[in-house]
C-alpha cells in the first residue's frame, strides 16, 4: 500500500525547489532575452513568469491533498490534485498561445529583424541546463510516487525543456545571418507548450472520470488475491485511480459450503495480501460469492 504522506512531501519539496528555480529562471530569461535582443528568450521568461503563480498553487494543493479522511470526504482529498492539475493544464495551454501571438506579432511587424547578441545566448544555455535539472529531479519523483501533480509538473518541465531548446536553436540560428528563426522559434516553442498542455489536461480528466487504473497493476491485483488457494476465480474486479493510486472493489468467487466465519477470513486474507504488496492500491473492498463447482 503506497504512502501518500510520503508522496506528499516529496511533491512539496520538488515543488518548492521549482519555485525557487523558476524565479531565477524568469529573471536569467527576461534579462538576457532584454539586453541580448532576443524575442525567443523574453516569450521564455513569460513561460516561467506564469510558471511561479502554478506552481505555488501546485504546492497548496499538495499539501492539502495530504489530509487525512474525515467525516464529509471519507476517501481522504486526494483529488485535489487532478482538480489543480487540470487548471494548471489550461494554463499551460493558455501560456503556450500568449507566446504564440507575441511570436506572430513580432514576424508580422513591418521592418527589418534585429538579431540576437552572444548575452541571449548564454542566458538560453543557463535556462536549458536549470530546467533540465529540474525536469530530472521532478520526472524521478513522478515515478516513485505515481503522483498526478507529479507528473503534471514534470511534463510542464519537459515542455520548458523544449521550449527553451526552441529558443537556443533560433537564437543560434539567428546569429548567422538569419534573425527571423528567432521569432519562428517563439511559435516553435508555444505550439509544443500546447500540445503538452493537452496531454496534462487529458491525464487529469481521466483521473476525475474514475478512470482504471493500468493493466500492470489490474495483472499485479488479480495475482496476488489468486495466492490465497481458496480463492477459486474472480468474479468482478473495479478499479478506479485517485492522487497518486487507486481503489479496489472486488467479488472472489470461494467454496459454496464454508462457515461465513471461514468467507470473512478469506476476503480479509486477500485484502491484506493486495494492499500490502500493490503500492498503487489505496484501499480494497472485497466480497465472497459461493462457488456452484
Amino acid at each position: 500500500m503506497s504512502d501518500n504522506s510520503t508522496s506528499v512531501k516529496i511533491g512539496l519539496k520538488i515543488t518548492i525547489l521549482s519555485i525557487i528555480l523558476s524565479i531565477v529562471l524568469a529573471l536569467i530569461k527576461f534579462s538576457s532575452g532584454i539586453i541580448g535582443s532576443s524575442n525567443a528568450l523574453i516569450s521564455d521568461g513569460v513561460n516561467s513568469l506564469s510558471d511561479i503563480v502554478g506552481y505555488g498553487i501546485l504546492m497548496l494543493s499538495l499539501a492539502y491533498s495530504g489530509k487525512k479522511a474525515d467525516k464529509e470526504h471519507p476517501y481522504g482529498h486526494e483529488k485535489i490534485e487532478s482538480i489543480v492539475s487540470l487548471f494548471f493544464s489550461l494554463a499551460i495551454v493558455s501560456t503556450g498561445a500568449v507566446i504564440g501571438y507575441i511570436g506572430f506579432i513580432k514576424l508580422t511587424q513591418p521592418g527589418d529583424f534585429t538579431g540576437p547578441t552572444f548575452v541571449a545566448l548564454i542566458g538560453a544555455i543557463a535556462s536549458l541546463l536549470i530546467k533540465g535539472y529540474l525536469f530530472i529531479v521532478t520526472y524521478r519523483g513522478a515515478k516513485k510516487t505515481q503522483s498526478s501533480s507529479l507528473k503534471a509538473l514534470s511534463a510542464d518541465h519537459f515542455s520548458d525543456v523544449m521550449a527553451t531548446t526552441g529558443a537556443l536553436l533560433g537564437i543560434v540560428i539567428s546569429t548567422f545571418g538569419l534573425p527571423i528563426f528567432d521569432p519562428l522559434a517563439s511559435l516553435f516553442i508555444s505550439l509544443f507548450i500546447i500540445i503538452n498542455g493537452f496531454k496534462v489536461l487529458k491525464a487529469s480528466f481521466n483521473i476525475l472520470m474514475d478512470v482504471a487504473a493500468d493493466q500492470n497493476t489490474i495483472d499485479q491485483i488479480k495475482s496476488v488475491a489468486l495466492e490465497n488457494k481458496n480463492v477459486l476465480n474472480i468474479d468482478m474486479l473495479k478499479t478506479r485511480t485517485v492522487g497518486s493510486g487507486c481503489y479496489v472493489d472486488m467479488e472472489i468467487c470461494c467454496a459454496k459450503d464454508i462457515s461465513l466465519d471461514e468467507a470473512h477470513n478469506i476476503a480479509e486474507d486477500v485484502h491484506n495480501r493486495i494492499e500490502e504488496n500493490v503500492k498503487e492500491v489505496r484501499h480494497v473492498m472485497v466480497h465472497t460469492n459461493p462457488c456452484d463447482t
